[in-house]
């Protein structure tokens, strides 16, 4: 099969780790990248009479420095179609902000870049546990007031990248991921639009006050 004619077009979609690119230097996207950082972008259209295969080129480089590229490419890519690539684990370092962007390669001639997306590492976990507090249920009163909500904060405890929390009355959490819509488009599934175990920091490393109503069934419940 040889390889798309024209003009190409600079991609579209993009995605890293399933999630929106952020177009904002001073809103990216905090994403774990021990393992590396994928990225995904859609050439073209999948309306296209040209069904050739095409490239799909992303670089990366820290803000601080924009001289230091890395290349990725993602060949034979079909139009209109996800085409994703990894950029390596060693082209990261904690805590530092990225941006990266994807062009089209087809015949021997790229599309010009796209926007550039922001994301900045974050390969370390909480230091400290978050605290838990209640004005209504205080530490060592009574287990069961009953007659209105558990008003419950949960506090970052100091750590400043605490952007929320997850919480249940029964220790079992939902996995967050993102779901596979057409042409491998991804649809990341945003947390905190689930009250029933999330809930955003009024701030990055703040608190968040919920009001609770415990679940029904027998036995104490933990939160």
């Amino acid at each position: 099969m040889s390889a798309a004619s024209g003009t190409p077009t600079t991609p579209t979609q993009l995605f890293n780790d399933d999630q929106s690119c952020s177009t904002d230097e001073t809103t990216p996207t905090y994403l774990w990248a021990r393992e590396g950082l994928t990225v995904m972008g859609i050439p073209g259209s999948p309306e296209s009479t040209d069904n050739g295969p095409v490239t799909v080129r992303y670089q990366v480089w820290p803000i601080t420095d924009p001289t230091r590229i890395t290349t990725v490419s993602r060949d034979h890519a079909a139009l209109g179609f996800e085409a994703t690539a990894v950029f390596p684990a060693d082209a990261f370092t904690d805590g530092q902000t990225y941006a990266w962007q994807a062009q089209m390669v087809a015949g021997g001639t790229a599309s010009d870049w796209s926007a550039e997306c922001y994301v900045t590492i974050d390969n370390t976990a909480p230091s400290k546990p978050p605290t838990i507090s209640s004005s209504n249920y205080p530490d060592n009163d009574e287990w069961n007031q009953g007659g209105e909500p558990v008003q419950v904060t949960l506090d970052a405890n100091g750590v400043d990248d605490v952007a929320g929390f997850e919480f249940s009355w029964t220790g079992d959490f939902p996995v967050i991921g993102a779901s596979i819509g057409a042409y491998g488009v991804p649809h990341f599934e945003d947390p905190y639009e689930n009250p029933k175990y999330f809930k955003r920091a009024d701030t990055l490393g703040g608190s968040a006050t919920l009001n609770l109503i415990p679940p029904r069934g027998a036995g104490v419940m933990t939160q």
